[in-house]
């Protein structure tokens, strides 16, 4: 059976199920994707301080230095939001809503 991402308004307990699980599978998908690219984020910002700071760019370099901090931070709170977002929603898919 295919996951339907739109219209979530299954009649019988066996689809609440299905898209359910549905749901699950495109979290677990989506983490990993978002993870790999907040990886890369991160190496690029530092190797753009690195490579700012052999260009003798002090000050520049410095202002740089948060970028990975909050890149990090912003990781978590997006994370965490997600995660109350996707217990929701499969309480409601479920029927426990």
């Amino acid at each position: 059976m295919k996951c339907k991402l739109a219209g979530l308004n299954a009649s019988t307990l066996a689809q609440h199920i299905v898209t359910a699980e549905c749901w699950q599978l495109w979290l677990q998908i989506w983490r990993q994707a978002f993870d790999q690219i907040i990886v890369a984020v991160l190496i690029f910002q530092l190797l753009m301080i690195g490579l700012v700071g052999l260009k003798k760019a002090p000050i520049q370099a410095g202002c740089l230095i948060p970028l990975p901090f909050i890149t990090v931070i912003f990781r978590q709170a997006l994370l965490t939001a997600q995660s109350a977002y996707s217990d929701y929603q499969i309480r409601y898919t479920s029927g426990q809503a």
